[in-house]
């Protein structure tokens, strides 16, 4: 097989892996709150989870870069599924980094099941690349930006002077609907729980 033909295969599977996601939270997650975090990997969207939930998901996020190399389309190969993470009446959804050669921006893109969650963190760690301006334009058009708040991390690292021009970029990019956040600082992470609803029911 060609390495178009085995890439168009993964491809074809992470759709499939999509479509049983959207079952699933549409079957057994019907009364939940359901929240998508998405993003490139290495953002640091794991170990946010776990800090805004205050360790609490079943099962816990899993930290570090094994959730990212994890290939989401292989589920489709066994008994696994896609996992959804439980904390009190909320759904989480952790996505693997998107924009990699198992999960391609565009096939996140055209077929994740954005339509389903409440809310939406697009999570980033550091520049805005191409592939999350494409994800951000699938969001608007299916107009699910209301639902959905930018949250750029490693907030700590950034002067004062990064910090303005960041946020200058950010909310000319993405609407104004963005925060910084430190998963070391703990900072904006209140924000972030507010959005998600964990602070009272914003529905």
């Amino acid at each position: 097989m060609s390495r178009r033909g085995a890439d168009s295969g993964a491809e074809a599977r992470l759709r499939a892996i999509f479509a049983r996601l959207r079952s699933e939270l549409l079957a057994a997650h019907r009364a939940h709150r359901k929240v998508a975090l998405l993003g490139q990997p290495g953002g640091g969207k794991s170990t946010l989870l776990d800090l805004v939930t205050d360790r609490g998901c079943v099962p816990r996020p899993v930290i570090g870069q094994r959730t990212d190399a994890f290939e989401w389309s292989r589920w489709e190969d066994g008994p696994q599924r896609p996992p959804v993470l439980r904390y009190r009446d909320f759904a989480f959804v952790d996505a693997p980094g998107y924009d990699t050669l198992a999960h391609p921006a565009e096939v996140f893109a055209e077929a994740f099941p954005f339509d389903v969650f409440d809310r939406i963190l697009l999570v980033l760690g550091g520049k805005v690349r191409a592939a999350d301006d494409r994800i951000w334009r699938a969001l608007r058009q299916r107009s699910l930006t209301a639902r959905t708040l930018v949250a750029r991390g490693f907030a700590e690292s950034l002067t004062e002077e990064e910090r303005a021009a960041v946020s200058a970029e950010l909310s000319g990019r993405f609407d104004g609907r963005f925060v910084l956040f430190s998963n070391r600082e703990r900072t904006g992470l209140a924000e972030i729980g507010r959005f998600v609803g964990l602070a009272g029911d914003d529905r």
